[in-house]
């Protein structure tokens, strides 16, 4: 199994309901992108239900994006 980093995790309990709401990124399989699971489980004594998606990018798309987007901080040593 890869690191992974837990981004979200969510648990809510109300009378009879639970919700939870989790999301982890890790390196791909392979090494060569980011991966970003989001799991999303609803129970009700009646009916329940649960989703898992996922979003991959590469690592090169990714390094390219902060880069480009990302807060340059420099310092000097």
């Amino acid at each position: 199994m890869h690191n992974m980093l837990v981004v979200r995790k969510d648990v809510e309990r109300r009378a009879g309901v639970l919700r939870v709401r989790e999301e982890d990124l890790r390196l791909s399989a392979d090494g060569s992108g980011l991966v970003l699971n989001c799991y999303f489980e609803n129970y009700q004594p009646q009916e329940s239900s649960r989703v898992l998606c996922s979003y991959q990018v590469s690592l090169a798309a990714f390094t390219h994006w902060m880069i480009s987007y990302g807060e340059l901080r420099m310092q000097q040593s």
